[in-house]
């Protein structure tokens, strides 16, 4: 019974992860993981927010973005996840923006352009998920969690098998006919998940699929 439960938890676990990894990118999102704490209260650092490109000329006061920082301005941060506090007259009747973090006392020491006729604008987030994303850029980590449940499957069934065995044994000793084509019965359906395993394996080696990118902030 424990060890049902725990591979169907597993399974729920695996397909939960792969929605949130296919879902929103067949519509469009990029995700990006918050690595900092200067949207907390908002995104809190660990958190996977997905972003919707939209017209750069829509955005307003208020909208959360997901941009890169003018060259030079913050070495360390290649990419922000902040809200935009002002909007002011640029050059060329372009418009300048400045960003703040909600949990930063002040806004941002930059201010900055978007050259790009669409910016990334956070539409929603899933809290502490980007830590399993962090986890799953490490190949070690994937093939457990991608081959773990296919392994337990097969163990289970070939425990299962070796109960039937037992059995049946018992059974064939009181004259009831051989276990063996029964148990025969149930050897293709290993097939699928010993490949499933192989496969694991082989995917945690050659994985590089896009996984979300990560927003390091100020």
């Amino acid at each position: 019974m424990i060890r049902k439960i725990l591979m169907n938890l597993a399974m729920v676990v695996m397909f939960g992860i792969a929605g949130i990894m296919l879902v929103p990118a067949a519509l469009g999102y990029h995700r990006y993981i918050i690595l900092t704490g200067s949207m907390t209260g908002t995104y809190d650092a660990g958190s996977l927010v997905f972003d919707k490109p939209v017209p750069t000329s829509s955005l307003k006061v208020g909208d959360p973005i997901t941009y890169a920082p003018p060259p030079g301005a913050s070495p360390n941060h290649k990419l922000v996840t902040h809200r935009i506090y002002q909007i002011l007259p640029g050059p060329n009747g372009k418009r300048a923006f400045i960003t703040k973090g909600d949990a930063n006392p002040k806004p941002d020491a930059w201010k900055f352009m978007l050259q790009k006729p669409t910016q990334d604008t956070v539409r929603f987030h899933v809290p502490y998920v980007g830590y399993v994303f962090m986890f799953l850029s490490v190949p070690q980590f994937r093939m457990i969690l991608i081959g773990l449940p296919a392994l337990l499957m097969a163990g289970w069934m070939i425990l299962g098998m070796w109960r039937d065995g037992g059995k049946e044994i018992r059974r064939r000793r009181d004259g009831i006919k051989p276990w063996a084509a029964d148990v025969a019965k149930k050897l293709p359906a290993l097939a699928p998940l010993a490949e499933a395993a192989a496969a694991a394996a082989r995917a945690s080696v050659r994985l590089p699929v896009s996984w979300p990118k990560p927003d390091i902030e100020a």
